[in-house]
This record gives C-alpha cells, structure tokens and sequence, in this order.
C-alpha cells in the first residue's frame, strides 16, 4: 500500500472510521505520507475497534501519527502490532499518536519513533486512554517530551514496558521500564506480569522474533521448536507429543500458507496444571466473519490412535467452544478425547464447535460430558458445514443443553455428510433433539445408529431431531428412550420438506404429547415437488402420547409418503 498525500489529512487504509470494528488487517511494507491523523490502517478513528491486526513498512506525517492509527478517539486497539517506522512532528507513536479516551491492550511496537514533540514508542500522547498488556522495543528520539513507552500525558497504564536499552529512553509518561535482558526469553519474573502467554501470547524460546513475546494466531511465525520435531510438510510433519505442543498449533492457523501437517506421537492429558486451571483450555483458533486466518484452516492433523484426556473448558458465555474452535478445509483422523468436560453457549462440541468448509473427521472419538445453553450442540462437533464429511466415528457423551438443535455426534449437520458413525450416552435438549444428531438440513446420514437416551421438548427423534430440506436418513437405526413434547418419533423427530427416511428401523421406545411415532413423529411438506417420504423402514419400540399417535408414523400429510413399511409397536 503506498499514499503520498503529504498536505491531507485522515489518511490511511481507511482515512476516517466511525463506529466501525475492523479484524484481520494485515499490510505489508507500507509506505504512508500525510499530514495530520495519519496511519497505516486508519487515520482518525472515532469508537471504532481494531483487533488482530497488523502492518509493517513506513509512516510519516505531521501531527498525530502512528503505525496503526493516527488518532484513536474512544475506540479500541486489541491483539495487534505495528513493525513500522515513523516521522512526525507532534504526537507520534509506534502504534497510535494520539489515544483520546481509547482502549488498547495486547499489543506492541517495534518500529523507529522520531519526531519533535511528544513522541513514544507505543503512543505519542495518552489523553485519558487505558494501556493494558502492551511492549515497546523501538528506538525514539524527540525534541520535547520522548518517552520509551508513551510520550507524554496520563491515563491508565497496567503491566506495560517498554526496552529502555532499544528505545535509549529511560522514562515515559506510564509504564515500566526494563532492559532487553528482562523483555526477552525466557523473561524476567516482573515482567509481563498477569500476561497470559499460554493463549494470548506465546514465548519465543527461538528468537525467531528476537525473544520477545509474540501474539498467537496474529504474529506470524515459523518455528519447528514449537514442535517435538518434523518440518511440517506431508512426508515430515510436525509432531505433537505434548500439551504444549498441541498448544502451539494456534501459532499456525489461517488461510495464508500451504497446507500444513501435523502428526500425535503420544496420548497427551489435558487435565493438569496449567491447562485445567480457570476456564481451562483455550480452544484453537478464532471465529471471524467471513474470514479464516485464525480458523484451523488447510490443514491435516492425524491423531496416530493416540488420546486428549481430560480436556476441561469452563465458558458458559462464549462460542465455538471445542478442541478447535473453528476447523476449515482440513483433515483430522484417528483421534480419541477422552473424559471431556466442557461448558460453552453456542457452537459447542468435544473436537471443535464448527466444522466448516469441506473438512473431513475419520475415526474421531468423544467421550465424557457437555454443558451449553445456547444452540448447536453435538458431543464431538457443534455445526458440521458446507460439505463437510464426518465418517467412522462415534461419541460416548452425556449432553445437558437448554438451547436447540442438540444431538449425541453432531448438533446441526447442514449440507454435509455422516457415515458409518453412531453415538451412545445421553442427550438433553430444547428443539431439534436427536441422538445422533440434532438437525439434518440439506444433508445425508447413512450406515449410522444411536443407542442414547434422548429428551427434549419439539422435533426429538432417536437418531435426528429434524431432517428437513431434502436430507435422507439411509440405512439407519435407533435403539433408545425417546421422550418430549410434539413430533417425537423413535428414529426421526419431524421428517420435513422432501426429506427421506429409507432401509431404516428404529427400537426406540416413543413417548410425548401430539404426533408421536414409533419410526417418525410426523411426516409432512413437499420441497422443490418431492414428497417426504418413509420407505422401506419399520419400528418395534412401545408409543405413548396423547394426539395423532401411531407405532410407525404419528402423522403423515401435506403430500407426503410412507410405502412399503410397517410397525409392531405396542
């Protein structure tokens, strides 16, 4: 990105932002000249929020000038970093000139800072703004009031440094100095205090980023030390044989690289120290929208029919709570989490919370427990999506959910594939509850059972709460308890929208309030002109309810099918 516009001002990427939150900028080798409220990224920001972001290369202006942004007005500055060199006259800072009234934490600077007033090399000026779990290392040099960290003003400064030797600075207006010695591996015990370098930062044990700490899944980084050996290519991959191991996988996400591989060369036990302390692990990568470069994203991770034990996760009010947060694109084999126990809101299963975008789960297991009160639920994968494929695995999980589209495998299984899978435990759910899997929308479960005890409220089903926009249920079975209110059926909840239940049985006893059904609670709408249809399939468990009740179907309307099936349901 280059901009000459030296007699502008507000100039950036973006020249001026409002109320806007921008994720995931990365610019390099930028070079950036304007006047006043000059940044890399954005020039004036005015309660606007910038996270995970970054930019390298050269900005100069006049007044308010910095790497990321040239004046921050109530806005944030979260989990990112500026490697840019700057010149200015007043106000100018290695990520931010001017921070009026604004938020940054997480986050440093590592660029040349020079101007004549007010200069710092984190912030210019700090006019009642919040420094929360910053660095500095850059060299400054001002006229008028140079500070290491920030040049001058007040506000609130927590656990923050700057590199006195690197900056040639030996005050700041906030923050703490120290020598490189301390800011660099393996740091000094008063510096980076409360920082919480297993998740948010990491430890450049390598110096590949010259000792200092470094932001995970933000920072990019290279580093076969993270790993017990490998080279990260398909005949060499990188090998996981520890907790940390496995916790370095999060300095390797996104969507900018070639496909990465990983290999587990040993069972790996979660639940110690300092992994089962607080909230407990922190799931690998991060949802953004419509972006993956903090997803698992093109990579293959074979698990060598090794085991996670004791994942512990305690988020009761987050999302895309799993292992994984967000897998994409990428293969995942031969790996067992035994003994889970997690708690999430939405999005939540023992392996990831969403499998997203053509990614492929082969012999997966889940065993242990889930907590959630939000939707999407599933024992080993909350949203399995776009094509994805989940085959000869199995979950052994209780899940106690108050939210919906909740199932034993998988909570909503859109456009995808299961095969060859089943689930055994318990699930506990609102609507679109089934055993295997909550909601099949648009999607194929095949050669797959369920032997879990299913409760719920509408559309609970033995195997699948609902199937609806012509999925199919092929070659399928549930042996179980199935109870809850309306469309309760032993096999399938509520067949909808052109949907098929075919070479399927169900043993499940049935019981609820209105349409109940040994096989399928009800039966019912056409999609694109194709019935609903129940073909070729039988029930043998014992039906209780209330209202349109059957031992096969509890209602079947709305050009709907049922053929060549029956029932002995008592």
């Amino acid at each position: 990105l280059i901009i000459y516009r030296p007699s502008s001002n507000n100039i950036g990427l973006f020249g001026d932002t409002t109320g806007a939150t921008l994720v995931g900028i990365r610019l390099i080798d930028v070079s950036i000249e304007g006047r006043d409220n000059t940044g890399s990224i954005i020039g004036l920001s005015e309660e606007s929020t910038l996270i995970l972001s970054y930019a390298t290369g050269s900005v100069q202006g006049k007044d308010n000038v910095g790497g990321l942004i040239g004046l921050l007005d109530e806005g944030e500055i979260v989990k990112s970093y500026a490697l840019t060199n700057i010149k200015g006259s007043s106000n100018i800072g290695g990520i931010v000139g001017v921070n009026d009234d604004g938020l940054i934490e997480n986050s440093y600077a590592m660029g040349v800072v020079e101007g004549d007033l007010n200069v710092g090399g984190l912030l210019g000026k700090n006019d009642g703004g919040s420094i929360t779990n910053c660095f500095a290392t850059g060299e400054v040099s001002a006229d008028v009031n140079p500070g290491g960290l920030i040049g001058y003003g007040s506000g609130t400064v927590t656990n923050s440094y700057w590199d006195a030797d690197k900056s040639k600075q030996a005050t700041s207006s906030g923050g703490e100095r120290r020598t490189t010695a301390e800011m660099t591996y393996p740091y000094d015990s008063n510096t980076y205090v409360e920082w919480n370098l297993l998740y948010s930062w990491g430890k450049d044990s390598d110096y590949t980023l010259d000792g200092y700490p470094f932001l995970r899944g933000t920072t990019p980084r290279h580093s076969n030390n993270d790993f017990g050996g490998g080279d990260g290519s398909q005949t060499d991959p990188w090998q996981i044989e520890t907790a940390e191991h496995l916790n370095n996988i999060r300095n390797y996400l996104g969507s900018y690289h070639e496909t990465y591989y990983f290999i587990q060369t040993s069972n790996i036990d979660l639940g110690v120290y300092p992994w089962n302390i607080g909230e407990g692990w922190e799931p690998i990568g991060e949802y953004v929208y419509l972006d993956l470069s903090y997803a698992f994203h093109n990579c293959v991770y074979n698990g060598d029919n090794h085991e996670v034990a004791n994942l512990f996760i305690n988020k009761p009010n987050n999302d895309y709570i799993g292992l994984f947060a967000l897998t994409s694109h990428s293969l995942i084999t031969d790996l067992s989490l035994i003994n889970i126990d997690i708690t999430g809101y939405n999005k939540v299963g023992g392996l990831a919370g969403e499998n997203w975008g053509e990614t492929i789960l082969l012999n997966i297991f889940t065993s242990g427990n889930i907590v959630s009160s939000g939707d999407f639920t599933g024992g080993l994968v909350g949203l399995n999506d776009i094509y994805s494929v989940i085959s000869g695995s199995h979950s052994d999980v209780e899940i106690l959910s108050s939210g919906n589209n909740v199932g034993g495998l998988v909570g909503l299984n859109s456009i995808s594939t299961i095969s060859n899978s089943y689930s055994v435990g318990s699930v506990s759910g609102g609507q679109s509850v089934g055993g295997l899997v909550g909601s099949n929308l648009s999607s194929t479960i095949e050669n797959s059972y369920s032997t879990s005890d299913v409760t719920g409220n509408n559309k609970v089903g033995g195997l699948v709460g609902f199937n609806w926009q012509a999925s199919e249920v092929i070659n399928c079975y549930s042996i179980s308890n199935v109870n809850g209110n309306n469309m309760i059926g032993g096999l399938v909840g509520y067949n909808n929208t052109g949907s098929i239940v075919i070479n399927s049985y169900s043993l499940s006893d049935t019981s609820g309030n209105n349409f109940i059904g040994g096989l399928v609670g009800y039966n019912a709408y056409s999609y694109n002109n194709n019935s609903s249809v129940v073909d070729n399939s039988y029930a043998l468990g014992a039906v209780n309810g209330n209202n349109d009740v059957g031992g096969l179907v509890g209602s079947s309307e709305h050009d709907s099918i049922v053929r060549r099936s029956f029932s002995n349901s008592s």
